[in-house]
């Protein structure tokens, strides 16, 4: 009986030491490589702004955009993103932003941003929506399900 606990043990041992060298290994893999999000099914898209419910609205978005407002999980409140101060005005028909300072986009090994995320960034993504005559506008089907109107404030 000894015998075999003494057996148990020697391959347990091996099997934690073992697994720690391949999640090292596999760690270091996924930094190089990039990373797997498993999901419990299949997004119908990766843009959010075409999204009407589904995976994609409810985890992947937030895991590869930043939003101008987030929503507190806990109490369902607005929280700051890529806006540090907003103002809701019009009964909830306008929204106001000011965007934090500094928010640099993406670097990688194709693509160096030139500048800082600035407000024509925001712009783009809505001119995008609204615009039926804009480059981008068409890309994915142009279902917009959110979005009624937009006008820009004065600077």
């Amino acid at each position: 009986m000894r015998a075999l606990m003494l057996l148990i043990s020697i391959f347990a041992t091996t099997l934690m030491l073992t697994s720690s060298v391949l999640a090292t290994d596999l760690q270091t893999d996924i930094h190089q490589q990039g990373f797997v999000y498993c999901i419990n099914g299949t997004p119908h898209a990766f843009n959010p702004q075409m999204a009407r419910h589904g995976l994609t609205v409810d985890t992947l978005s937030a895991q590869l955009y930043d939003r101008l407002l987030g929503v507190d999980s806990y109490n369902y409140q607005l929280t700051s993103e890529l806006a540090e101060k907003w103002q809701i005005l019009d009964n909830g028909a306008t929204f106001r932003f000011q965007l934090r300072k500094n928010v640099s986009f993406q670097t990688t090994s194709w693509f160096t941003p030139s500048r800082m995320m600035n407000a024509d960034d925001v712009i783009f993504s809505f001119q995008r929506i609204f615009n039926k005559e804009h480059a981008y506008h068409n890309v994915n089907g142009n279902s917009y399900p959110y979005f009624d109107s937009l006008q820009l404030a004065q600077a």
